[in-house]
């Protein structure tokens, strides 16, 4: 014993034994070794249970403990300390018990070593306790119920204890005023006050089966028999025969095989027959015996959709607008009176084709569809839904006997002859629809394999790559106990509502970008008008990276890039063309200028020259001679120098051809410094050329 609080181990025990459980149940410290249970204190063993085999697990529920060894259930009753075999339908004797668990709907879950096992979801209005009796007719007189079957008449107190009040084989049921009809397979009518036969009637005249199923009383108090081999008796209350009648059948015995009779609120008798369709009288009241009866006659005529949906019909029921209906061996029908037809019952498009045995309305115009061998089905007029109902769902069976159903108004329970006694339907009974449950992802699958990583179920938004685009989601809104009973639907974006028969929506090709999947789920009765749950989830599907925004960022980037480059060299290449021109115009100028300037230099060196060889020829000293000469020396080197300016001014004019000549370079150097030796001399620099080649 471990103390959180102080951390701390405040008692200790060991045993031989190895502990196969460890349970607190109901303040009981339960340990179970092999073969053992006890009750322990801290001290000592209180008490201690031998058992068949090892107590590995327990589920402890607020009135049950349930107890499981690998190969066994049982049941633990703390106030006796004794354990019971918990009876399953499973033999767990072939499986081996892994884990107990039990859901918040109390159903029990079995994990073994072969799968996983439930407990069937039992709905509150079906009464688990059947009144044992074979029930071909069932009434209600005098606020009891009566019972009418191959083993005779009985009388159903409060407590559903039966009391026999007649043999024979009962197969027609009827209260008429104060009275209680019924009819057997002999041919005997039975007048019956106080549960006693004040009168029997026999209509028998041959040595022959005289089946009677049909008992009905018209406003004048007279009762018309349906027989199966001789058509239709009519007799007044005191039993006394008014007429016989022939229906007109195929049957070349002339045998009519009524199954049932109803007069309706518009006083319309209706005669189903077991292989010749039906027959109506109107006006059955008024009707004069001793004429021609104008009956009408439907049949089942496999080109005309709008006729009866069989020949082999059982049951006849007056819902609460008026509407009558057919059950028979391919559905039911209802009657179109303003058509004179019929409308065979359809779910969609598809046509309710099970072998309906009874059917019966509810105050809530629900009807009642019990079959040979399918269930119970319940068909929503106001919103054209089907429930089934099952052994699963606590009905006691699966086969309903024919003609052999009763609701009580007054206390709205239905009451239905099946193979093994008579089911209870208490329709004030909760139905325990959990409306309030969205349905929630349950599976994955991407490009047919299971994805195991995204955390499912409970997640709202799936993200997934480009590539991951074929995906199957199943889903479920978690309600076991009505599972064969709820419809889903889903929609993607904006579309429409996609109705479902499986709980699997499958996707391909689903382009990259954000998804809206609703997924609704909807049972498809509802006694109370359900309202339908949605549940919204996110896929996103990511594009390749060529086509992510980042990328489309990118390529603007580049394009916004290689444009500006582009704009860039084609501006920089018209300024250097801008420029060169430019630059071209001036050397033209300055070419001009140069020329100009070296035409106006030519004529006044031209003149020096012309003096200074004029100053040469007079009578001059030596020395004034030397500086003359110097004078013209100088100039012939000016006119020199500009001649070649003109001749760049006509190079680049490109109207001279440049001639090159030998010449001495020393000389031409040493010449060069002498031009400015006065110059220097003036500014009294010392100014010398010298050269080892001369």
């Amino acid at each position: 014993k471990y103390n959180i609080k102080e951390s701390k181990v405040e008692f200790s025990k060991t045993f031989q034994d190895d502990i196969k459980m460890l349970a607190i149940i109901k303040k009981q410290l339960l340990l179970a070794f092999n073969n053992r249970i006890v009750n322990f204190s801290e001290y000592k063993i209180k008490k201690e249970l031998i058992t068949e085999d090892s107590i590995l697990y327990f589920l402890n529920t607020n009135s049950k403990t349930i107890l499981a060894s690998k190969k066994a259930l049982y049941y633990f009753n703390d106030k006796t300390f004794n354990i019971s075999k918990l009876k399953t339908s499973l033999n767990i004797k072939d499986y081996k018990i892994n884990t107990l668990f039990l859901g918040k709907d109390k159903q029990l879950w079995i994990g073994t070593s072969q799968g996983l096992f439930k407990s069937k979801a039992i709905i509150p209005i079906f009464k688990t306790k059947p009144i044992p009796i074979h029930a071909r007719r069932i009434v209600k007189h005098n606020n009891t119920l009566y019972i009418g079957g191959v083993k005779g008449l009985f009388k159903v107190n409060s407590k559903l204890k039966t009391t026999k009040i007649l043999d024979n084989n009962i197969l027609a049921l009827q209260t008429f005023n104060s009275q209680l009809w019924a009819a057997n397979s002999k041919g005997d009518v039975f007048k019956i006050n106080n549960d006693s036969i004040i009168k029997i009637i026999n209509l028998k005249s041959f040595n022959t089966t005289f089946k009677i199923y049909g008992l009905e009383q018209d406003k004048n108090n007279r009762i018309w028999i349906g027989t199966w081999s001789s058509g239709i008796t009519v007799i007044n209350n005191k039993g006394k025969v008014l007429n016989k009648i022939k229906l007109n059948t195929s049957s070349y015995k002339k045998e009519s095989k009524i199954i049932q009779m109803y007069i309706d609120t518009k006083d319309r008798l209706w005669i189903a027959t077991s292989a010749y369709g039906i027959f109506m009288l109107p006006n059955v009241s008024s009707t004069n015996l001793t004429l021609d009866i104008p009956f009408k006659h439907y049949t089942f005529n496999k080109k005309d959709k709008n006729s009866i949906s069989s020949d082999l019909l059982f049951s006849i029921e007056e819902d609460k607008k008026g509407i009558i209906w057919i059950s028979s061996d391919l559905g039911i029908a209802s009657y179109n009176e303003k058509k004179d037809n019929f409308n065979r019952l359809r779910i969609g498009n598809k046509l309710f084709d099970k072998k309906v045995m009874t059917v019966r309305s509810d105050k809530n115009n629900n009807l009642w569809l019990a079959t040979i061998s399918s269930g119970l089905y319940v068909y929503n007029q106001h919103t054209k839904q089907l429930i089934n109902y099952t052994k699963d769902s606590g009905l006691i069976s699966n086969a309903f006997l024919f003609t052999s159903g009763f609701y009580e108004d007054k206390k709205n329970t239905l009451y239905f002859g099946t193979d093994t006694g008579i089911q209870i339907i208490n329709l004030n009974n909760p139905i325990d629809l959990n409306y309030s449950k969205q349905p929630i992802i349950t599976n994955l699958t991407i490009n047919n394999k299971p994805r195991n990583s995204i955390n499912i179920p409970f997640k709202d938004t799936i993200k997934l790559s480009y590539k991951e685009n074929d995906i199957t989601v199943s889903f479920s809104n978690l309600d076991f106990k009505h599972a064969s009973n709820i419809r889903y639907s889903y929609k993607l974006n904006n579309n429409d509502w996609y109705k479902m028969n499986t709980q699997t929506a499958y996707f391909s090709n689903l382009p990259y970008g954000t998804h809206k999947l609703s997924i609704k789920s909807n049972y498809n009765l509802s006694i109370n008008n359900p309202n339908k749950t949605i549940n919204t989830f996110t896929i996103v599907i990511t594009p390749p990276w060529y086509k992510t925004l980042w990328a489309y960022s990118f390529y603007i980037l580049t394009i916004i890039t290689i444009t500006f480059l582009l704009f860039y060299l084609y501006l920089k290449s018209k300024l250097a063309s801008l420029t060169a021109k430019k630059s071209k115009e001036i050397n033209t100028i300055q070419s001009k200028m140069y020329a100009n300037i070296s035409h106006e230099f030519r004529t006044p060196l031209t003149v020096i020259d012309g003096l200074s060889k004029t100053l040469q020829k007079n009578n001059l000293d030596p020395k004034t001679i030397n500086a003359v000469k110097y004078i013209e020396k100088s100039s012939n080197q000016l006119l020199l120098l500009v001649n070649q300016m003109l001749d760049l001014v006509s190079i680049d004019a490109k109207q001279i051809r440049v001639n090159y000549k030998q010449g001495d370079i020393i000389l031409f150097i040493k010449t060069s410094v002498l031009y400015y030796k006065s110059l220097a001399e003036s500014k009294q620099i010392k100014l010398q050329f010298l050269s080892k080649l001369n």
